[in-house]
């Protein structure tokens, strides 16, 4: 049977990775909150600006808002398949 060996470096870099994704998103969902300000304060208005601000919020932002909290879950999931591993070597590790 083979050896198999994790690379913590990769799922270190992996996790980080999506933690910075769910940031990026988190910063995505800033900036369309603060277009809708925008749009409701005036910028446009009549049926076409109702409709972008309809869009923007739901759609847009749930949508950014959902991707944002898929990436840390997946963040979440490399970390505790990095914990599961490594209790894994270790107990392997013990019975030699």
């Amino acid at each position: 049977m083979p050896d198999l060996q994790a690379d913590y470096d990769g799922l270190s870099a992996m996790s980080d990775m999506f933690g910075t994704a769910a940031q990026q998103m988190d910063q995505m969902q800033s900036s369309i909150q603060q277009m809708i300000g925008l749009l409701e304060g005036g910028a446009l208005l009549g049926v076409a600006g109702d409709r972008l601000v309809h869009a923007l919020q739901n759609n847009l932002s749930k949508k950014v808002a959902f991707g944002a909290e898929k990436f840390r879950e997946l963040q979440g999931d490399v970390r505790a398949a990095m914990g599961e591993i490594s209790d894994a070597d270790n107990q392997g590790a013990g019975q030699f």
